[in-house]
């Protein structure tokens, strides 16, 4: 697995926390329950390492030269 297959699993990750924070907050305002705010907040906080995550993969690709991937070879000038 590459730097780029692994950062590519972390957006999915990310989008999957996305939604679920997007659907306890909505729980959370019409049970009017504590425990889904929480869980929204976590899965935001999650979701914001995850994306984080997916940046230094690309960085670490830049960094170790990794011209096989398209967005690497078209920005290493």
């Amino acid at each position: 697995m590459s730097y780029i297959d692994f950062a590519r699993a972390l957006v999915f990750v990310s989008f999957g926390l996305a939604i679920g924070a997007f659907l306890f907050s909505a729980i959370a305002i019409g049970a009017s329950d504590r425990r889904f705010t929480i869980a929204a907040r976590r899965a935001q906080l999650v979701g914001a390492l995850t994306v984080g995550g997916a940046a230094f993969c690309l960085i670490a690709a830049f960094f170790l030269g990794q011209y096989d991937i398209a967005y690497v070879f078209s920005y290493s000038e």
